[in-house]
């Protein structure tokens, strides 16, 4: 690669290879802006590179080429509107330049630079530089105090107080006090360390503030995602996340995310909160909103007053609220033997709660569970309200008695009290009431239900199932039924 300095009209770069030289320019009128190409670059350069010189160019390449601005304040552009098939990558060097292409990748270098583009990467490099590439793939800041904008590509500020601005991917602003705005789409906006700010967007979008002391302005459906280590308190009443890289703030009414995090505190507000952890030893109290809480293995986790839909897996203690509520719980698909998850503590409220046992994550998981495996254990109690318990999907079918508060199935048992309602899965249940009123429902499978005392409504659904109503007066769909007087 050799460079020449320009004569007093443009030059263009003649021959190929060793032997390439810069001539005077026979086509004249080439700009880039305002600006009077000093150098053209022509279409049959080819894959030989191109240079600038030490002082400030103005560079028009018309082909493939990579370019190479060198030292000085270059400005280098090429053909509006140039197809893909003309795409190269140039190379800015030392000192502010600008690089505006339709079709190359572009890097920036020492200083501060200016890079538009529409194709391809841009990459900043060191220096406070300005990136803008809409139809780009990647936008990279590189270190110093970088402004980067694009509709299409990924975002990364790097090193130093960046401004980022995007739409429907990622956009992380790295280590500074960086500014990063999610627009239309699914974003993911990451702060990375130090004290940022972060918005959402439209979309369903993931805000990721880091370490430091951060503002996120949530909206929508977006979720707030809380780091994995050390102790952190979600306060929803304040819009407040205290943890080990600082307390930070946050607006709008998002779901709050914890996958990782194993020692997180969550105080719900009178909104309707949505609170999901993945990493155990937690502690999560909902509040007046109709709330959304999710946890793996809680410490403890109460609803509040609110309907809640609440979800634990793997065991832990739940309290509903004095709300109607829906307890699930999961258990994962595990072929090993001897695998035991942790107990269940179920507690209904004043409401109309329903608990539903044993729900697996993977349909027909643990269809047949070696004698060893403990899948489910623990305790269902009932509250103030009408109270449901229900099967599903387990397939074996389960044997649950009101009267002796006793339930077991394949994988699973259970201690019960202060329910009036039973319903099983799709195998082969047998269902016993108490002496009060009570709703059992057998599901699909060859079902025995048995109401005891009571006036009770006894439904077998499909399969050929048996009812007895036993005492008072009692309700009974099925095939063959005894002491059923309606």
């Amino acid at each position: 690669m050799k460079s020449f300095l320009p004569a007093l009209g443009a030059l263009v770069l003649v021959g190929s290879g060793a032997s390439a030289l810069y001539a005077p320019a026979v086509a004249a009128g080439e700009m880039c802006g305002n600006l009077p190409a000093t150098i053209v670059v022509p279409a049959d350069q080819g894959n030989t590179p191109a240079e600038g010189t030490a002082g400030a160019d103005v560079i028009y390449v018309v082909g493939t080429a990579e370019v190479r601005g060198l030292g000085g304040n270059d400005v280098i552009c090429g053909p509006a509107n140039a197809p893909a098939s003309t795409a190269g990558h140039w190379f800015g060097g030392d000192g502010d330049d600008t690089l505006t292409s339709t079709s190359a990748s572009l890097t920036g270098g020492e200083g501060n630079d200016t890079l538009t583009g529409s194709a391809g990467t841009l990459e900043g490099g060191a220096g406070n530089d300005v990136l803008t590439g809409n139809g780009a793939t990647a936008l990279t800041g590189g270190d110093g105090d970088d402004s980067l904008t694009s509709t299409t590509a990924t975002l990364d500020g790097g090193a130093g107080n960046d401004i980022l601005s995007g739409a429907g991917k990622a956009l992380d602003g790295g280590a500074g006090n960086d500014q990063v705005r999610g627009g239309n789409g699914d974003n993911t906006v990451l702060g990375g360390a130090g004290d940022d700010v972060l918005w959402g967007g439209p979309g369903t979008d993931t805000l990721d503030p880091g370490d430091g002391i951060d503002m996120i302005h949530a909206s929508g459906r977006d979720r707030i995602k809380v780091g994995a280590t050390g102790r952190t308190t979600i306060d929803a009443t304040t819009r407040t996340i205290d943890g080990p890289g600082g307390r930070d703030t946050y607006t709008g009414a998002p779901t709050i995310w914890a996958p990782d995090a194993t020692d997180e505190t969550f105080i719900g507000s009178n909104r309707a909160d949505v609170f999901v952890s993945g990493g155990g030893a937690d502690l999560v109290y909902g509040s007046a909103g109709n709330d959304r809480l999710t946890a793996v293995q809680p410490t403890r986790l109460e609803g509040g007053p609110g309907d809640d839909e609440i979800t634990v897996a793997f065991g832990g203690r739940v309290r509903a609220g004095a709300g109607d509520d829906r307890v699930r719980t999961l258990l994962a698909t595990d072929d090993a033997p001897g695998v035991k998850a942790q107990p269940f503590n179920i507690e209904g409220n004043t409401g109309d709660d329903v608990v539903y046992a044993a729900s697996l994550t993977t349909a027909g998981a643990v269809v047949n569970p070696a004698p060893a495996d403990q899948l489910w254990s623990g305790r269902v109690r009932g509250g103030g309200g009408w109270d449901r318990l229900v099967f599903t999907p387990t397939r074996q079918g389960v044997t649950a008695s009101m009267a002796t508060n006793q339930a077991t199935w394949a994988g699973g048992t259970m201690t019960l009290s202060g329910l009036q309602a039973l319903w099983g899965t799709p195998g082969n249940d047998v269902l016993t009431g108490n002496g009060g009123r009570n709703s059992l429902l057998g599901g699909a499978g060859d079902d025995q239900l048995n109401g005891n005392g009571g006036r009770d409504d006894l439904r077998g659904s499909s399969g050929f199932d048996r009812l007895d109503g036993g005492t008072s007066i009692d309700r009974c769909r099925g095939e063959i039924k005894t002491a059923c007087e309606r």
